[in-house]
């Protein structure tokens, strides 16, 4: 076939069109040469179907609210106890909390209820990481962590440890994912393990330890300060009964008589009761305080749904790595064809 001429300065839509046909009949001639590229696509997209593992995608959904109403909130803040919406949560806190170690090591050293293992153990049976770790050192063959005590594992065990953290959270695609819908507002702890129960136990516990760190483990101090001040502010008021008895019993004995003395304990146990209650109206005032900001700080997680039992899972579908191997193995074949006339119409000018 003679080849196509054309002025590379001024193509005109008819060279174009030419050009652009004998370039499809070239593809149209050399079908089988596709075809051979074709190949290997498909018995790498078939392989990668038929032996991938079949996984358990869950999710856990939560929202997470304050538990001070803000018309409450607003008024106590115009009198300086508190700033109206300072109920309010950052959601990277609380996602950075979630990814934390602090999260991660209850989550993973706590025991799975279905085979009363440990689920950092669950995990390196699943995926096999032991075989992985032990390339590197024969020591890892077949290893299992026997305690969660992170601050005493020895170098081996801390090596696994960062392995285990890096495959479960911190890596490209980690095991383990918690992200926030900016849209609605809704956090969402996902998974997707080959294993049912790993699903579960990994979503489930990371909502659970975030949960208890939020809205009890933050506010320690807190609770503490307005039990301090509770205690206080009862026995100030147990004090004021007991000095007003011991008045009002004072007053009775000494009835129609005045003495010195009688008039001297009179005066001394006016004065402790109006001592006790100015210290009772302070201590009650900063127990208010305290017991706001308790309530003030405390954020709310709402759960909105869990995964449970059975699990739909999912597979690689053949169709779909079908019609991939066939893209990319056509893509490629036309590239190889197209440039290989292109060189071919080139040397043949020189």
């Amino acid at each position: 076939m003679a080849k196509t001429q054309y002025d590379d300065d001024n193509i005109s839509l008819k060279e174009l069109i030419l050009a652009t046909k004998a370039y499809l009949l070239e593809v149209l001639r050399n079908w089988w040469v596709v075809g051979l590229f074709v190949l290997p696509f498909l018995a790498f997209y078939v392989n990668k179907s038929l032996n991938s593992p079949v996984e358990y995608p869950a999710r856990v959904r939560f929202l997470v609210e304050g538990s001070t109403k803000s018309g409450i909130g607003g008024l106590l803040g115009s009198l300086g106890i508190g700033a109206a919406g300072a109920n309010k949560m950052n959601p990277h806190k609380i996602i950075e909390v979630a990814k934390s170690r602090r999260i991660m090591d209850q989550v993973l050293f706590d025991t799975s209820a279905t085979n009363n293992q440990m689920i950092a153990n669950n995990i390196i049976d699943k995926y096999k990481l032991f075989d992985a770790w032990a390339e590197e050192k024969i020591e890892y063959e077949n290893f299992h962590f026997t305690s969660g005590n992170v601050a005493n594992f020895n170098p081996t065990e801390m090596k696994a440890y960062v392995a285990l953290m890096g495959f479960v959270i911190t890596c490209k695609s980690p095991l383990l994912n918690i992200n926030l819908n900016q849209d609605n507002g809704i956090f969402r702890v996902m998974c997707s393990a080959q294993d049912e129960d790993l699903t579960i136990d990994l979503t489930t516990k990371t909502f659970d330890r975030v949960k208890e760190f939020f809205e009890d483990k933050l506010n320690e101090n807190d609770k503490k300060t307005r039990e301090i001040f509770f205690n206080k502010r009862d026995s100030l008021k147990a004090l004021i009964e007991l000095k007003t008895t011991q008045m009002a019993y004072n007053q009775d004995r000494n009835l129609g008589s005045v003495t010195s003395i009688g008039i001297i304990n009179r005066t001394k146990l006016s004065n402790e009761i109006s001592a006790l209650v100015a210290a009772y109206s302070e201590v009650a005032k900063t127990f208010e305080i305290a017991d706001y900001n308790a309530l003030n700080r405390k954020p709310m997680f709402l759960l909105i749904d869990r995964p449970y039992a059975p699990i739909t899972p999912i597979a690689q579908s053949l169709v779909v790595n079908l019609f991939i191997a066939i893209f990319l193995g056509s893509f490629v074949g036309v590239g190889f064809v197209v440039l290989r006339k292109i060189y071919r119409e080139a040397m043949a000018e020189e």
